[in-house]
C-alpha cells in the first residue's frame, strides 16, 4: 500500500503529533526507560552544574555510540512536554515536570 503524506513522504510513513499535556484531548505517554535514564542525567547535571550535558556527554554517558540516538529521545521529550530548550542547544533545555 502506498500512501502519500503532506510533504511528499510516501511508502506508509504515519505522522502522529502529540499536543501538550493539559490540552483537550492529550494523551499522554510515558518516557521509555532510556528517557527516563536521560532525564535523570538532565536533572543531574543541571543541579551539579547548572546546565544540561551535551548530546555527546549523554551518548557517552548512556553507552551509546550515535550522539544523534540521543537527539532521538530527546525531541520525543520535547514533543511530550518533558523538557523546553530555551536556545538551539540542548544544554540549554530545562525539565518542566
Amino acid at each position: 500500500m502506498d500512501w502519500t503524506l503532506a510533504g511528499g513522504l510516501a511508502a506508509g510513513l504515519l505522522i502522529v503529533t502529540v499536543p501538550p499535556v493539559g490540552v483537550s484531548g492529550a494523551v499522554f505517554l510515558l518516557p521509555t526507560v532510556r528517557e527516563e535514564e536521560i532525564l535523570r542525567a538532565i536533572r543531574h547535571s543541571i543541579r551539579d552544574r547548572g546546565e544540561a550535558l551535551s548530546v555527546r556527554q549523554l551518548a557517552r554517558e548512556h553507552g551509546l555510540r550515535s550522539p544523534a540516538s540521543v537527539a532521538y529521545h530527546l525531541v520525543n521529550l520535547e514533543e511530550r512536554g518533558a523538557l523546553v530548550r530555551d536556545g538551539r542547544s540542548w544544554q540549554t533545555c530545562r525539565l518542566t515536570g
